[in-house]
């Protein structure tokens, strides 16, 4: 549900971003991994490789689930 709720407010905020924070991210699931890859991936679309700041817990373990690079590729 976080990541639905928080789609809006993370695509709005999306154009001219430079990186992607999460030091204030205390756990990622599989829907905020999705989240997280769709910006990343727009990022990129946009001419911007995506960085991400933080590594909050989980994260690490979905990225290798599904087979991720650190940048959500």
């Amino acid at each position: 549900a976080a990541a639905v709720a928080l789609w809006p407010q993370a695509s709005r905020a999306l154009p001219g971003a430079q990186r992607i924070v999460l030091t204030n991210v205390t756990t990622v699931d599989s829907a905020g991994l999705a989240l997280l890859a769709e910006l990343a991936a727009r990022l990129r679309q946009a001419g911007q490789p995506p960085q991400l700041v933080g590594e909050p817990a989980g994260l690490a373990e979905l990225r290798a689930a599904y087979r991720l690079e650190p940048s959500l590729a």
